[in-house]
């Protein structure tokens, strides 16, 4: 990736939440807080006792008029040394331990000799605050800050001398969603019903007082104004901008005329800001237009949503954040599970245009299914000199780690566009960064926040009434350790943002132009092989794809075939010509053939080269076969009397199996018995029984034990099927099976075996699947804990739930009478304590 494209955020704005701090040469010592919004502070009524209103004075303020204003607002507030007590635990906190002085044009020294002597001098509580913001703002991180809280929160009447940034989340002060267009000036994309202004979608906002905002916003930064913010502001050159932009309406309290260009006419109007005193205009705006069959998250709740867009196959799943406490990351790895196994949509688009950040360890939950490589390229480094602001060393943050192991079974094949922007901060810019790797997407919008560290927050003395927030950390790519990404911005595949034209009729440009790209993208997809396993020099492989090509472009296609290593050993040319089994003639499966000489295990690699237009698509270790072996079952060595139980009775075994290969070695061998009948529990307390290496034409006995219960309620003798998976690397190359006969005793009750509390949680498919209409989901609760099973649609409804309740340890079982449900894929999903799993089944009416 290019160097511009390595931008990484980890934590959250200050006032979502943030990681309180204690960090040395030896220690890193972070938990997770929550402090107060604004929003939550206003609605408390927290407001300053000795708060001053002015009346807006009519006319445009000079920066002399608003030192008055800022002086007489406010009061004196502490004493100078308290107000020096702070300024200098900041100032030092930043100078001792801000990781992101790099890519930054400020001097840090000169800030402290010009603002502490004028404070020492004696300033107003109004003052003071502006000076702090002055500090922080110096420092273009979203996550450096320092607040009075109750100048903060103070109610916005005209003339209150308080510049608000951004204009994300709650604009009820203003009653709109603004939005810089490429002029800057800002385009209405939301708005209240019958606005006191008469704005409507796809009017313009050029300023106040006949002067455009973007002229206006740095003045009021020059006059140094104490900053309000509901959510926060850029970290780079251009999210900065954006965020100052964007906040034009939220401003009105500063002015008496307010300067709009109606859409259609294009007349320009100059309306009186009068109108908007005391208005209830509660709205919520994340600069998205709403998308027909997929609804907003909720803000208070599920960060979370996701469904197909009316009259398409494309999945689309909105993202708010990605905090814990949301249960966020299992909501999205459910949405990615429905849209792409359960929906089946030949395209995703991930709208993480605004996001509040949180933990990455949430999206990795998602990702290490969409990709099947594992990822770890970033590190994260810290201050080791106090004394050298430039000076950094890596350190592994504990509550975030940066790297995740991906499901290297499988991986997404289908067009993915992620839409990110400004508002996509901390966390919100890590997994979009982190989706750039993967081979299917293309990224839309604009560039992201920048502020790319964890932050560390605490409340000052005095009553709280203070808070600050530093930046403890930077960030960098492991390939250019000592290139550090704050700041720096990440550069969009393609930059798009809404116009009037589509605002107005209800349209997302953004979302028009991912899906135009999903529509006309050719790419092969769905690769399948005949076979895992392939005799070297005898059987041959057959590869097939399904290829997309909407624009009938030229295309070239072919395999490449490499050993573990990464070493190419061949490749093969791909045709849709019916003769390389890819069934008919130009029916868009397209097919090659190859055959292995040597025994080893070996990866296929597809490439789509578009040779209209010289861009390709390249899907990587896409699939695997394997010419070692084969490794077979040999036999159970059984650790129990009995090899033929009775019904009740609790059989033991250990699996051996071997290598029939010729020389070559099977590697990290793993085997897993499962079986469909609900007649037995496998109950194990690992995931597999390991084998370690096995030569050619050796045996190995593995040393786990599986333990089979069979079923005390049987009525009748009868052969349990048993499915052994045999893997190398983690990948089932070779299956085998074998049979365990039940007996039943004539005149004989079975008695339950006392072994009935498993050794760890599980969910098991559902039996039958498919079913009509009624099936069976079991699951096992090695302690008791509080239980809910639900069944969710393809588009994260829930349909029922089964089970709510307190259970004890044991083997549990439900029926689902899906009666009333339509035929297609459904999701279950039990939440057992800390447990979370998630599995699909399939009704067939």
């Amino acid at each position: 990736m290019k160097r511009s494209l390595r931008l990484i955020l980890i934590c959250v704005v200050l006032n979502i939440a943030a990681f309180p701090f204690n960090l040395n040469a030896d220690t890193f010592n972070i938990k997770m807080d929550r402090p107060t919004t604004i929003r939550e502070l206003r609605e408390l009524g927290r407001v300053p006792k000795d708060l001053n209103h002015i009346g807006k004075r009519p006319g445009y303020y000079s920066q002399d008029d608003w030192r008055t204003a800022i002086d007489s607002t406010w009061g004196e507030g502490m004493v100078t040394t308290a107000k020096l007590e702070i300024f200098d635990n900041f100032w030092t906190l930043a100078d001792e331990m801000y990781a992101s002085f790099h890519h930054l044009d400020v001097n840090w020294d000169s800030l402290y000799t010009v603002f502490r002597p004028e404070i020492e001098a004696g300033v107003s509580r109004g003052r003071f605050y502006a000076i702090m913001c002055q500090l922080y703002l110096a420092l273009q991180d979203a996550h450096v800050s320092i607040f009075d809280i109750d100048i903060l929160s103070s109610e916005l009447k005209p003339g209150i001398p308080l510049l608000v940034v951004s204009g994300y989340l709650g604009n009820g002060h203003f009653g709109a969603g603004l939005t810089p267009l490429p002029d800057q000036s800002l385009l209405v994309y939301q708005v209240v019903p019958d606005h006191p202004l008469g704005l409507e979608p796809g009017d313009v906002v050029l300023g106040y007082h006949g002067i455009p905002w973007k002229d206006i916003y740095p003045d009021l930064l020059d006059a140094q104004l104490p900053v309000s913010t509901m959510y926060g502001w850029g970290s780079s050159e251009s999210s900065d901008r954006h965020h100052w932009l964007a906040g034009a309406g939220m401003n009105w309290h500063l002015f008496d005329t307010i300067d709009v260009v109606k859409y259609g006419s294009n007349d320009t109007v100059h309306l009186p800001t009068s109108v908007l005193a005391d208005q209830n205009m509660d709205i919520f705006c994340t600069a998205q237009m709403p998308i027909a069959g997929v609804s907003f998250p909720n803000i208070n709740s599920n960060h979370v949503s996701w469904g197909v867009v009316d009259g398409t196959n494309i999945g689309y799943i909105y993202i708010w954040s990605w905090m814990k406490d949301n249960r966020v990351g299992d909501d999205f790895k459910l949405a990615v599970q429905s849209l792409l196994y359960g929906s089946g949509v030949q395209g995703l688009i991930i709208d993480s245009r605004m996001n509040l950040g949180g933990y990455p360890t949430e999206y990795f939950k998602a990702l290490e299914i969409l990709f099947n490589e594992d990822q770890d390229i970033l590190i994260s480094n810290v201050r080791d000199d106090p004394l050298d602001r430039y000076s950094l060393v890596p350190f592994d943050i504990p509550v975030a780690p940066l790297y995740f192991e991906a499901d290297q079974s499988q991986i997404c094949d289908v067009p993915i566009a992620v839409l990110i922007g400004p508002a996509s901060v901390s966390a919100g810019d890590m997994m979009p960064l982190q989706m750039t790797a993967h081979p299917m997407v293309r990224t839309f919008g604009l560039p992201t926040n920048s502020a790319i560290g964890y932050v560390g927050i605490e409340y000052l003395q005095y009553s709280n009434l203070w808070v600050q927030s530093m930046a403890v950390s930077n960030t960098s790519l492991r390939e250019d350790p000592d290139y550090y990404l704050t700041h720096v911005g990440f550069d969009v595949d393609e930059e798009v943002w809404l116009n009037p034209d589509d605002v107005r009729k209800g349209e997302d440009t953004v979302v028009k132009r991912a899906m135009e790209w999903i529509h006309t993208l050719a790419y092969a997809h769905d690769v399948a092989f005949n076979k895992t396993y392939i005799a070297p020099a005898s059987d041959t492989l057959h590869v097939t794809a399904t290829v997309e090509n909407p624009d009938q472009d030229d295309l070239s296609v072919r395999c490449t075939f490499a050993d573990a290593e990464g070493t190419v050993l061949d490749s093969a040319m791909l045709a849709d010509d019916g003769l390389h089994n890819d069934g008919e003639p130009e029916d868009g499966v397209w097919g090659g053939m190859w055959m292995p000489l040597e025994e080893k295990s070996v990866r296929a690699s597809i490439k789509t080269v578009n040779l209209s237009d010289d861009t390709y698509r390249m899907l990587p270790n896409v699939k695997r076969f394997t010419s070692v072996g084969p490794v077979v079952l040999e036999g159970l060595e059984y650790t129990t009397e009995d090899t033929i139980p009775n019904p009740g009775d609790l059989l033991k075994f250990k699996l051996r199996l071997k290598n029939e290969g010729a020389y070559a070695s099977a590697e990290n061998v793993t085997a897993r018995i499962s079986t469909p009948d609900d007649f037995v529990r496998i109950h194990v307390s690992y995931s597999a029984a390991t084998f370690a290496d096995i030569a050619a034409n050796e045996s190995v006995t593995a040393d786990q034990e599986y333990r089979v219960i069979v079923s005390p309620y049987a009525d009748e003798a009868r052969d349990v099927h048993v499915l052994v998976e045999i893997t190398s690397d983690d990948f089932v190359y070779w299956q085998d099976s074998f049979i365990i006969p039940v007996n039943l005793p004539t005149g004989v009750a079975a008695a339950e075996n006392e072994n009935t509390v498993p050794a760890e949680f599980a969910l098991m498919h559902n039996y039958p699947n498919p079913f009509n209409p009624v099936t069976t989901i079991r699951y096992d609760l090695p302690e008791p804990a509080d239980v809910r099973l639900c069944i969710y649609n393809v588009r994260g409804q829930l349909i029922e739930t089964l089970v709510n309740a307190y259970q004890e340890a044991g083997y549990h079982d439900v029926a689902w009478n899906a009666e009333d449900q339509g035929s297609g894929i459904y999701f279950y999903r039990i939440e057992a304590g800390r447990d979370i799993a998630v599995k699909k089944c399939t009704l067939i009416r």
